[in-house]
């Protein structure tokens, strides 16, 4: 008796989980008809998959690109893989992260004119979600696509959490202009 009991319990379950999800819920249903495929989170696999994102982005300048981790592999390889798009494809120009300021314009040196080591300019951004094979793979993608005629991309940072080197700029800065000034001032 107790066994039939658990048998009925267990279909009228199995009855009540199937009819949910055959309930249309809405989200998903949007989801579904508003998501674009891609292939490959992996840069360097052409661009048709991407194309139905030129509708999306329209005339926009900026686009955003989140991630739902930190460190993981996928997301900075989609990263890379939407900065060839959008670079190749539409014209844009600067990746910008959040990342130190000044350290980032020292990257930027490298991707621009090829100043530096980028291996060791990522590292001295101080944060390990930065120094990995994927965005070094992008800023070096970075560099090949300035040299290549194509266009031109920069790498810039939006932040500011270490004033190590900004501090030092700005003493750099100003001992150079409190000489300048002081040799132009009347004895």
């Amino acid at each position: 008796m107790r066994a039939r009991r658990t048998l009925i319990a267990f279909l009228a379950l199995l009855a009540v989980s199937t009819l949910h999800a055959q309930v249309v819920d809405p989200v998903i249903d949007w989801i579904r008809s508003h998501a674009v495929p891609l292939k490959t989170p992996e840069a360097g696999n052409g661009f048709d998959d991407m194309r139905p994102l030129r509708a999306l982005i329209g005339q926009a300048r900026i686009v955003s690109l989140g991630e739902a981790t930190h460190g993981s592999r996928e997301f900075f390889q989609l990263k890379h893989r939407m900065l060839e798009f959008l670079a190749n494809e539409m014209g844009f120009s600067i990746f910008s992260i959040e990342a130190n300021l000044p350290e980032a314009y020292r990257l930027n040196d490298y991707v621009l004119d090829g100043k530096g080591d980028p291996a060791q300019l990522l590292r001295g951004m101080y944060f390990w979600t930065w120094d990995t094979e994927e965005v070094l793979a992008m800023i070096r993608w970075m560099r090949a696509f300035n040299q290549s005629g194509k266009g031109r991309v920069q790498f810039t940072g939006f932040d500011m959490q270490t004033p190590t080197v900004a501090a030092s700029i700005v003493r750099d800065f100003t001992t150079m202009s409190l000489r300048i000034l002081l040799r132009a001032w009347p004895t």
